[in-house]
């Protein structure tokens, strides 16, 4: 008797257990998170039916579900690794990684995207199904965990792989493999254009991003001046050319090094400074081998000449003869 109640609470045990693990693995309708309230509200109209918490993944997944909200924008699937036994880690620098681009079609019971999981370190992670709206907040769905396994084979023996964040192993690294100046020589004081080309070498789509540009004073290593161009989500392979005006105003004749950067990718080009107007005074005025007419000097007026004698001959003044008189004689 004693054993047949034993075994009667080991059925009833394992029963619930196995109606726990049924109840769980139903889709569960939406989250709408609210930060300035904190209520939750249910939005059955986004849900991810495939893939099911616990499943193991490898390759490209198909996601299936429905998300069809009045008012959506965009919606995209993220993921985002697990600690080993499930958590959430809490490192606020591990951020949720884009599956795919943002798609604007509503789904009804179809597949809402495509997840390629080759470029996803083995271990445990969780998808999320975001939905943005015009002038709302957004709304979110979770499944998790699940597990990625595409070098590990799965045995009977259940284990937990330990899921490693290692940026680079994303493999969404930018590369930066084509740069031109215009004009090829620039000149001091003009400006000149910085063309790059910015490519997507892996099978993951990159998130947007910025190359910034600096001219360089090789022999000093005085950056001289600065740019940068905006760079939008890249598809697998896709190329992107940014274009950066620069004006460089210091060390002409001398070597300068342009250095274009993006997400710890870089490419460099280096030119001659040609002078320009750089450090160009106005000339003064030289004399030149004409004759050139000196300016009359102030003197003192020279002395007026003696008037010379008319051509006229003034006659004479008669003189009048003196006359004798004898002089009276004594008597």
């Amino acid at each position: 008797m004693k054993r047949l109640k034993g075994l009667s609470a080991a059925i009833c045990v394992l029963f619930l257990m196995t109606s726990t693990i049924v109840a769980s693995s139903s889709p569960m309708p939406a989250i709408q998170e609210s930060t300035a309230t904190g209520i939750s509200t249910e939005q059955p109209n986004v849900i991810i039916t495939s893939p099911r918490i616990v499943s193991e993944l490898r390759g490209t997944v198909r996601v299936q579900g429905t998300v069809n909200l009045p008012g959506m924008r965009t919606y995209f699937l993220e993921w985002h690794p697990l600690n080993e036994d499930a958590t959430v880690p809490t490192e606020d620098n591990i951020p949720w990684i884009p599956a795919t681009l943002p798609a604007t079609k509503p789904i009804q019971a179809g597949v809402i995207g495509s997840w390629d999981t080759t470029h996803t370190p083995d271990g445990l992670y969780e998808l999320r199904l975001t939905v943005t709206r015009d002038n709302e907040t957004s709304v979110y769905y979770v499944v998790t965990p699940l597990r990625i396994s595409n070098t590990s084979v799965f045995t009977a023996t259940p284990r937990v792989i330990r899921a490693t964040w290692t940026p680079t192993a994303m493999k969404t690294s930018l590369l930066l493999n084509g740069i031109a100046l215009k004009p090829a020589s620039p000149t001091c004081g003009s400006a000149f254009s910085v063309t790059v080309n910015v490519n997507n070498p892996t099978s993951g789509t990159t998130a947007a991003g910025t190359v910034y540009v600096q001219d360089v004073h090789l022999s000093s290593g005085t950056v001289t001046t600065t740019g940068s161009g905006n760079v939008p989500a890249l598809n697998p392979g896709a190329n992107y050319v940014v274009t950066v005006p620069l004006t460089v105003m210091l060390y002409y004749n001398e070597v300068h090094q342009i250095r274009a950067n993006i997400a710890g990718a870089q490419i460099t080009a280096n030119y001659t400074l040609a002078r320009g107007t750089c450090n160009v005074s106005t000339p003064t005025p030289q004399a030149t081998a004409s004759k050139t007419t000196p300016p009359p000097t102030l003197t003192s007026p020279a002395p007026s000449a003696t008037p010379a004698a008319s051509a006229t001959t003034i006659p004479p003044t008669p003189t009048i003869p003196a006359t004798l008189t004898p002089a009276p004689t004594a008597t």
